[in-house]
Formats: structure tokens, C-alpha cells, sequence
């Protein structure tokens, strides 16, 4: 009985997490859509009440949006590393060059959706000036994102491998 209480609770995770991950390439796409404007809205919900309300909403889209369209990149810049799983240190250290190229990366996204909604200049992309002023302003801010996102996808993996070896 032990056992098949076992198989059944096993079961039923498994069944639980898989229904919750879509399957298709548009229904994760549509997930993570919907994920990224989640996180905009929760960060822009302070200043929805100032005058500068469409400001700050178009802002918080900005910046999450353009994290949702630099994590692929983060995804599979982790798929490509030849580690395994139980190799966490080396991963994060073969992250250490990828996280700083990308994060600056997504300060390019970011400056080109603020372009594209009109809350800054695309003169502003331009030369060297854009990438100085990322490191002294707001790239520390960014960068421990990157380590999150980094962070989830080992979360999931494990969990994937945890469930695998059941």
C-alpha cells in the first residue's frame, strides 16, 4: 500500500507541474509574455497614481520587456555550456563573461524599446557615451537580474532532474 500511495503523490506532481509548463512554442511564448508584463506592472504600481503614470508604465515595460527578450539568450547561452547539472561552480563561473555581455546587451534592448516608445532619444544608443554611462549608473542595478533569471532556470532544471530520477 506504502507504495502505491508513493506512486500515486509522484504521480500527481508530475502531472501538476507538467500541465502547468505549455507545450507549444506560442503558449510559452504567450506565458512569458504575460510573466514579463506582471513583473512591469507590479514594479510600475508606486508611481501609477503620479502624474507621470504613462511615463512610468511605459518605462516598466520597457525594462522588463527587454529582459524578456534577452532571457532566451540567457537560456541558451546556459544550454551550450558543457557541464552537467551537479556542476553548478563551473556553470556559474562560465556565467561570470556571458552575464556581463549580456546584461549589457539587455541595456541596449531596454534603450531601444525606451526609443521605441518614445520615452528617450535613438541618438542616445549611439557611440561610446551610452555604454559608459550603463556602467555608472545602472548596470550593478541589472546585473543581480541576470543572476535571477540564471537562478530560476537551475531552479527548474533540478526540478526537472529531481522529478527524472523518481
Amino acid at each position: 500500500i506504502e507504495n502505491s500511495v508513493a506512486a500515486a503523490g509522484r504521480d500527481m506532481r508530475q502531472e501538476t507541474w507538467g500541465s502547468s509548463v505549455p507545450k507549444s512554442r506560442w503558449g510559452r511564448l504567450a506565458a512569458a509574455a504575460l510573466l514579463w508584463t506582471v513583473i512591469s506592472l507590479l514594479f510600475a504600481l508606486p508611481d501609477l497614481s503620479s502624474t507621470n503614470w504613462r511615463q512610468s508604465l511605459l518605462g516598466g515595460f520597457s525594462q522588463w520587456w527587454a529582459w524578456g527578450l534577452t532571457t532566451p539568450l540567457i537560456f541558451w547561452a546556459d544550454a551550450q555550456l558543457p557541464f552537467r547539472e551537479k556542476q553548478l561552480g563551473m556553470r556559474i563561473l562560465a556565467h561570470l563573461p556571458v552575464s556581463v555581455l549580456l546584461t549589457t546587451l539587455y541595456f541596449y534592448v531596454f534603450g531601444s524599446l525606451r526609443a521605441l516608445v518614445g520615452l528617450s532619444e535613438w541618438e542616445t544608443l549611439a557611440g561610446s557615451r551610452f555604454l559608459v554611462n550603463t556602467f555608472r549608473q545602472g548596470f550593478l542595478w541589472s546585473w543581480p537580474v541576470y543572476w535571477v533569471i540564471f537562478g530560476a532556470r537551475q531552479t527548474f532544471l533540478y526540478y526537472e532532474h529531481y522529478l527524472a530520477g523518481e
